[in-house]
């Protein structure tokens, strides 16, 4: 769909998205930036501890556990932080080249953010299945670990997280054999492709959440003569937290699912974009929250 076809107030409304959804992108970057190295200290000062007691050898076994399990958190959210200021850095200089490089008319800008740099759309969809499939699989070694270690707990959703894996990856192999630049039915093809990784992503995380919900409200209840009223409200405190954080993730990856495979024809293109633009800032900023959070 060319800019020559849409009315000027149609270019006007998506531009204007355009630019918001860049603020918001600018504002979650830094606040996730201040809650990215506010955890990182908190989990290094963990892991500095863990070595002052390994080195004393005092509780030896639990103690590998405990660093294993910060090394492997650090890890994951580092990686989601990486991959959101690649995606963060990417939209700014794409507004840039639309606004600075090709501003001459709304035409041009209205053609370069939309379909003038397929590159970026392709770096975006990199870091958003990065993103994606680091907190589901943060979610689901979690609930292994909620289970005892229990394989069987983790097999369907483990299922789940190789199926997105293999769409994310059916998205990015197309994008890259047609040199990112797919045609109108290719291009079809993709968005359902990555509406079905997100309707997939939902479940994962839906899921595993229900899995680890499940766990901590029985185990709490079964031991609840054994527990004093303090461990009782910090179980139902993990686990509202936890309630929360999934429930807001598996929303807003359902909505933008939903969002990803609606057909959008020149009555509509307006609305579509303008839920599209608003959603993504807020879908990739609560996933980069997961990571640590869940």
């Amino acid at each position: 769909m060319s800019a020559s076809l849409l009315s000027s107030s149609i270019e006007e409304a998506a531009i204007d998205v355009s630019i918001n959804s860049q603020l918001l992108d600018n504002f979650f970057m830094g606040v996730y930036t201040v809650v990215y190295f506010s955890t990182l200290y908190i989990y290094g000062t963990s892991l500095l501890s863990c070595d002052i007691a390994l080195k004393s050898l005092d509780h030896l076994s639990t103690v590998t556990k405990q660093s294993n399990k910060s090394w492997i958190v650090i890890g994951s959210m580092s990686l989601s932080y990486l991959a959101f200021v690649i995606a963060n850095s990417v939209q700014w200089y794409l507004t840039k080249l639309a606004f600075v490089d090709n501003g001459t008319s709304r035409e041009a800008i209205f053609d370069t953010i939309f379909f003038g740099t397929y590159w970026g759309f392709f770096l975006n969809n990199v870091c958003m299945f990065v993103i994606f499939v680091l907190a589901d699989s943060l979610l689901i070694w979690r609930c292994y670990n909620v289970w005892n270690r229990s394989i069987r707990s983790v097999i369907f959703p483990s299922l789940l997280l190789f199926f997105e894996i293999g769409l994310d990856l059916s998205v990015v192999i197309i994008e890259a054999v047609v040199d990112l630049n797919p045609p109108p039915n290719l291009a079809n093809v993709i968005n359902m492709l990555t509406g079905a990784s997100l309707f997939t992503t939902f479940a994962t995380s839906t899921v595993a959440a229900v899995l680890i919900s499940y766990r901590i409200y029985f185990t709490a209840k079964q031991n609840s003569a054994l527990l004093g009223s303090r461990s009782q409200i910090r179980y139902h405190h993990i686990l509202e937290v936890l309630l929360q954080s999934a429930a807001a993730y598996s929303l807003i990856t359902l909505a933008y699912a939903i969002v990803s495979v609606y057909p959008s024809n020149i009555n509509n293109i307006t609305i579509i974009t303008a839920v599209n633009g608003y959603l993504a800032p807020f879908y990739f900023f609560i996933a980069v929250q997961s990571s640590p959070g869940q």
